[in-house]
């Protein structure tokens, strides 16, 4: 096509022009044909307009239809640096780093809780860094939560009724050599979900590999007529 040929020139080639053209090929059914163009004029785009995020937002969504993980990922990089960032954008590309690049994925998580506030986040980096086993970077993460009563920003609160905030924070402790903390962990935590079986078996286990015979007899006692049913 004759447009095509026009856009074979750099200098043809604008974000708008390139947006207009995607619109077009979409229309078409031919919007694979689009990625090209859109790459294309990427080098000509920043972050702070309107027609900026338009650009990027477009470009993401498609790469994103048509399997162009590194374009999808330029894209969204570039969306939650706008003015405009919205919490899908951070979602979109926490998905795409999170398997092949998890630091970069735990990164964007602490931005994305320090920016909405969400527990999810807090507690999607908290959990990559336990995978990691990345002590420092837990610590630091627990270091940042408001244990207040009237805490607003970063409360500890929305945390106490899940099961894998304690189970994680129990084993950190666990593998700072600090036994008896991290039972004390997994027994609040037990205290607050008692048919957690997450919170059990990590509570059973580390009796069982810290060698406490009379505290797993004893837990058993109380306990093991209820885990069995």
């Amino acid at each position: 096509a004759y447009w095509q040929q026009l856009f074979a020139d750099p200098e043809q080639l604008t974000p708008q022009r390139a947006m207009q053209a995607a619109v077009l090929l979409f229309s078409m059914a031919r919007g694979q044909e689009a990625l090209p163009w859109l790459a294309a004029a990427r080098g000509k785009v920043g972050e702070q307009s309107d027609e900026d995020v338009d650009y990027w937002r477009l470009s993401g969504q498609a790469a994103l239809m048509y399997g162009d993980t590194a374009l999808a990922i330029e894209a969204f990089v570039h969306l939650i640096r706008s003015p405009d960032a919205e919490i899908a954008d951070f979602d979109v590309l926490t998905r795409l780093l999170i398997d092949t690049q998890p630091e970069l994925a735990l990164q964007l998580s602490v931005e994305a809780w320090e920016k909405f506030d969400q527990p999810r986040y807090f507690m999607q980096a908290l959990t990559l860094a336990s995978l990691a086993q990345d002590l420092d970077r837990i610590d630091q993460l627990l270091a940042r939560l408001d244990p207040g009563p009237e805490a607003g920003k970063y409360a500890l609160a929305p945390f106490l009724d899940n099961a894998e905030f304690y189970r994680i924070l129990g084993n950190q402790q666990q593998m700072r050599g600090k036994v008896a903390e991290a039972r004390r962990t997994y027994q609040q935590g037990l205290q607050r979900l008692p048919t957690s079986a997450a919170l059990r078996q990590a509570l059973l286990w580390l009796l069982v590999d810290s060698r406490d015979v009379a505290g797993l007899r004893d837990l058993l006692a109380v306990h093991e007529s209820q885990w069995a049913q």
